[in-house]
């Protein structure tokens, strides 16, 4: 790691590896915890590193405890579950990792573990904030994820086909 962001209310870093080291966007960046980010600038020499806690960053991620999927969001000083069902089955010390439903964060990686659940009555949704695992706030070290992920191909949509309109039929 090179340095921080110039913006206090930004949450980015760059490190020395850049394009001529085969650094593209979108690799997954960890350190010896579990993920801290994505690439999201390239130089040839320098990348810039947006961290999960930036505001809006989204993980697609999976409770390990029972499979449960959902999407990880910085706030801008931590990171949350939005969207959860206030009847899901997740609890505070839930780990969660990375579902690679994505094709982008490989499945598996550890990225927070759920720090606490608040259900409100009248409230769909739960309240679950989350700790991140990798030191996204103090770090030396990052480690680049460079092997991209093979997605099966999409599904071919469809034709559509329209029927032809029924013609009316007159009285004769």
């Amino acid at each position: 790691v090179l340095y921080t962001g110039r913006d206090p209310f930004s949450h980015k870093i760059v490190i020395d590896k850049g394009s001529q080291d085969g650094i593209e966007p979108g690799f997954p960046v960890v350190d010896d915890r579990g993920l801290i980010g994505q690439i999201t600038r390239v130089s040839p020499l320098t990348s810039e590193v947006t961290l999960i806690i930036e505001k809006n960053h989204s993980v697609p991620v999976m409770v390990q405890r029972n499979g449960l999927r959902t999407v990880l969001f910085g706030t801008g000083n931590g990171i949350e579950l939005r969207f959860v069902s206030g009847s899901a089955d997740i609890r505070a010390g839930d780990l969660l990792v990375t579902s690679g439903i994505d094709g982008v964060y490989p499945a598996g990686l550890d990225v927070a573990r759920v720090s606490s659940v608040e259900r409100h009555a009248g409230n769909p949704f739960s309240v679950v904030r989350c700790t991140p695992i990798g030191a996204v706030d103090s770090r030396r070290f990052a480690l680049v994820l460079t092997e991209k992920i093979e997605l099966p191909p999409r599904p071919e949509e469809a034709a559509q086909t329209t029927p032809a309109p029924s013609a009316k039929k007159g009285k004769p």
